[in-house]
């Protein structure tokens, strides 16, 4: 009876009641007075306690006069006031009295969430900020100060850690930080999104151990710029170790000693462990001086005597991940000097070993960079068995230029030609042609980018021109060779798998004939063409066709094309 009672007056209150909606706390903004509000129109009389109208809510939807709140509104927050004084918010409005302590807020908001009076607790990120000028730390969330004023960095990290615990604040941050060195002076700190978050160190142990903590405890991310890098100081025998563009280390005399402050660096976690650069073995072109370059510029300052000694900086550059890999480097080619039996090692058009008098030297020292990763065996060119015109005279040639001295016997000539391929001097496997997702066509050779072109017929002409160089073989899987139609245009395949596309049809016979002549496509039936029955483009072709052919392109092949190769 007593619940009937309840009932009516509360239907003679809001005659405009749906029973079953959401119903809300809502806090009266002058006194400590507060109502429950359902569709916007207040349901209730009002009560002097917060725990009252909480417990009244209970009963209202134990009843079904009202549901729990919805998912994504209505949840809790809270908010700092003036001084020392704390608010529970409720949907962008108080719905608590005001607060002494924090913890006493919090308490409050987590009542007001279990009895379902919030939706759930606001979840945004807190972000520990130092004030401008003095060693004092504050946590604000959503733009607005959140806690009181601590005197060390530490005490601040642990009230934010409290927090994510309880719900006030989202575990992962937003905030970003980077470990920085104060410039010119051996100072360190941790920077959160361009502003310093931690107190000077004068260690950059320290100062890194800082920066564990903070990142493990989640305080901030690792900015996305914090790179590591080897660096040397222009004009002066010194390296340094910069992060995210800025020097974070001392200077070191010895470039090994800088590579190992940065190895330390990045297995702490206080830079990122990827690399950006290609580094390179160089020859001064005017002695028989080496340096390492990386990116361009020398990282090894004073020159080496001897490439070997190159090689080896060079070594300890890649293995510290400091440089690409070997993917990312060009072939080397072993080069005779015109009009003279003078051999050296060259790579990207330039000398990179000593001149030597006879062509096994230089193919010693070939093996010895490939074997180092200087060069990429993987892409050698192929070599050529030529005879000179008018004479019974043979000889090897390498790009089109001549690598051997001259033979009087063809059979010694051919001999030779088989060493150099055993040596890896020249390079020849299974070539195939693939189309990218980019819209370019590659030839491939066992996994690695030989070259690109804009289009198939440009692809055709490269094979042609990579076996005719003794740098391809053909493959040795017979390759069906069939046009289809997809999304709007014709596609020429191999076994299912694209080589090219063109909105005409007898663009992609021609190109078919061309490969049939080279030896790429071993057959091809022209009946194959299936699909969806219309026709389209400026090729003459009106029979069926596919719209399943996008799903075949080849996106599998990771080896990028070196920066120097092209055919």
């Amino acid at each position: 009876m007593k619940f009937l009672m309840i009932f009516l007056t509360l239907a003679v209150l809001s005659p405009v009641l749906q029973a079953g909606s959401p119903c809300l706390i809502k806090k009266n903004p002058s006194v400590n007075l507060w109502s429950i509000h359902q569709n916007g129109s207040m349901l209730t009389t009002s009560y002097t306690s917060l725990t009252a109208v909480v417990d009244q809510l209970t009963s209202l939807r134990a009843s079904g006069v009202c549901s729990a709140p919805v998912a994504g509104s209505g949840s809790c927050s809270i908010k700092k006031g003036t001084n020392q004084i704390w608010y529970v918010m409720l949907g962008g409005e108080q719905v608590s009295g005001a607060f002494t302590s924090l913890d006493s807020a919090i308490a409050q908001m987590q009542s007001l969430t279990a009895a379902q009076v919030c939706a759930a607790a606001v979840t945004s990120p807190c972000q520990i900020t130092k004030m401008d000028g003095n060693n004092l730390w504050q946590i604000f969330q959503a733009g607005g100060l959140l806690t009181s004023t601590y005197s060390n960095f530490e005490a601040a990290k642990s009230q934010l850690q409290s927090l994510k615990e309880r719900a006030v604040c989202r575990s992962i941050p937003d905030a970003r930080c980077t470990l920085k060195k104060r410039e010119n002076q051996n100072l360190w700190f941790v920077e959160q999104d361009g502003k310093a978050l931690t107190s000077l160190s004068t260690s950059i142990n320290e100062a890194v151990a800082t920066f564990k903590g903070i990142l493990s405890s989640n305080v901030c991310l690792l900015s996305l710029t914090a790179s590591c890098e080897l660096k040397k100081r222009e004009n002066a025998q010194l390296w340094y170790v910069q992060i995210g563009g800025a020097p974070i280390s001392t200077n070191f005399t010895q470039m090994t000693s800088a590579i190992g402050e940065l190895k330390a660096l990045k297995s702490e976690g206080v830079c990122h462990d990827y690399v950006r650069q290609r580094c390179k073995v160089v020859k001064n072109p005017n002695s028989n001086l080496w340096s390492v370059h990386v990116g361009g510029t020398s990282i090894s300052g004073t020159s080496y005597t001897n490439i070997s000694s190159a090689t080896s900086a060079y070594k300890t550059l890649v293995e510290s991940k400091l440089c690409e890999d070997v993917r990312f480097q060009s072939p080397c080619l072993v080069t005779k000097h015109s009009n003279s039996n003078l051999w050296s090692v060259d790579q990207d058009g330039q000398h990179l070993g000593p001149t030597f008098t006879n062509m096994n030297s230089a193919k010693a020292l070939l093996t010895e960079l490939s074997d180092a990763n200087v060069c990429n065996k993987n892409l050698q060119p192929g070599c050529q068995l030529v005879k000179r015109s008018g004479a019974n005279l043979w000889y090897l040639t390498q790009e089109g230029e001549p690598l051997s001295s001259l033979y009087t016997n063809i059979n010694a000539a051919t001999q030779e030609l088989a060493v150099l391929y055993r040596d890896g001097v020249c390079k020849r496997g299974e070539c195939e042609i693939r189309q990218d997702r980019f819209g370019g066509v590659s030839i491939i050779r066992e996994g690695y980018r030989l070259g690109n072109a804009e289009n198939l017929d440009g692809a055709i002409s490269g094979l042609s021109d990579l076996l005719n160089r003794n740098s391809c073989d053909l493959p040795q899987n017979s390759k069906v060779c069939s046009i289809r139609h997809s999304h709007g245009r014709f596609y020429l395949l191999d076994n299912q798998r694209p080589l090219g596309a063109s909105d005409n049809y007898n663009e992609l016979v021609g190109l078919r004939t061309r490969l049939q002549q080279l030896g790429y496509c071993t057959s091809f039936n022209p009946n194959e063409i299936i699909g969806d029955g219309y026709s389209h483009g400026p090729g003459e072709y009106n029979g069926p066709r596919t719209n399943t052919i996008l799903e075949f392109i080849d996106d599998s092949i990771v080896a990028p094309l070196p920066p120097t190769i092209s055919h």
